[in-house]
């Protein structure tokens, strides 16, 4: 039995399609669209109006995305066919776009590049443990911490603009997903 602690680094952790594609000279423009999770009650209301939406969409709307974490309107099958993509161009626009993936350790890791709005690229990693499960997420361009698995903490901070809480929870809310579509029955297990 091997007594070291598990620490997510995997072979080639330094390396690798991540490593050549991500930089740290990234020219960010603007702000990313506004999306459902970044409007406030109000303003999620105020849209919906706008849209000629009673109120209690809105409710729908928050019990696909947090709830099922869903944001493909398309498929909101308690939501009348005809709004369906009006509400999802005015509440979830694209604000994160898979652009590759790397699986490794037979699955149980999982690190995804994005492409954020202004083409700037960041990272997640999904890794699976017997007894967790840990998600790091990217909360801004570059990063500081220097993880070796993580393409991103070797680039440093020279460009450090924060995500939107919103870009921050896309990132979890695929891998969460993607988890759960992936995820054995019998495991973990107690």
């Amino acid at each position: 039995m091997n007594d070291q602690p598990e620490t997510g680094i995997t072979p080639g952790g330094t390396s690798g399609a991540f490593r050549d594609v991500l930089s740290k000279d990234h020219a960010r423009r603007g702000k990313p669209p506004l999306h459902f999770a970044d409007m406030s009650e109000e303003e999620r209301i105020g849209k919906a109006k706008e849209l000629g939406l009673p109120k209690f969409r809105v409710k729908q709307l928050a019990n696909h995305y947090y709830g099922h974490f869903d944001v493909n309107a398309e498929e909101f099958s308690d939501f009348p066919a005809a709004r369906r993509s009006d509400a999802a161009e005015a509440f979830f626009p694209e604000l994160i776009h898979e652009v590759t993936r790397q699986v490794a350790d037979g699955g149980t890791t999982i690190k995804t590049l994005w492409r954020l709005f202004d083409g700037s690229l960041i990272e997640s990693v999904l890794m699976r443990y017997p007894t967790r499960t840990t998600l790091c997420i990217s909360s801004q361009v570059g990063c500081g911490m220097g993880c070796p698995f993580c393409a991103t903490g070797q680039l440093g901070t020279s460009y450090n603009p924060l995500i939107s809480p919103s870009t921050m929870r896309s990132q979890s809310r695929y891998s969460i997903r993607s988890y759960f579509a992936n995820i054995s029955p019998n495991r973990n297990k107690r």
